[in-house]
């Protein structure tokens, strides 16, 4: 299985700041953060979809990381997500892959189960979403839905 890391997009909604994928938390930018995540869910294979304006920060942050990484530009910023995804068809081949972006803010804990659900069951699709029953308290709990 391999990860497709959506970090093309401009940040225009974050303005002033140039590139939500390169802020820094505690100390590392939110693109590694999310490398490092989907390392310890399992997935060393990963696609990174970046655009002509963030291309060399990215590139040098994922050579800096011990993981098998491709670097994929978008050309055609655009097209979007769906621009990301057939950008990066060639580097992905004819393997599972879980689509995640860099800003995404998903619980380890759920990762790992995507992860192992994905390797386990070999679904055609799996669509993680999350039910607010009182959106005063958000409920924390996870679960994966099997449809049959």
């Amino acid at each position: 299985m391999k990860a497709l890391v959506l970090a093309a997009g401009r940040s225009t909604r974050l303005d002033p700041i140039q590139d939500k994928n390169l802020l820094k938390f505690n100390g590392k930018p939110l693109v590694e953060w999310r490398l490092d995540a989907l390392a310890r869910a399992g997935i060393t294979q990963m696609v990174v979809v970046v655009g002509a304006h963030n291309k060399d920060a990215i590139t040098a942050i994922c050579h800096d990381v011990p993981y098998e990484i491709d670097v994929v530009e978008q050309i055609k910023l655009d097209e979007g997500m769906a621009g990301a995804v057939t950008s990066s068809a060639k580097a992905i081949g004819d393997v599972p892959v879980l689509i995640v972006s860099t800003n995404d803010s998903v619980d380890q804990g759920l990762l790992d189960s995507i992860v192992q659900t994905i390797e386990k069951d070999d679904p055609d699709a799996l669509v993680v979403g999350k039910r607010l029953i009182n959106t005063s308290r958000v409920d924390t709990s996870r679960q994966i839905v099997r449809d049959s």
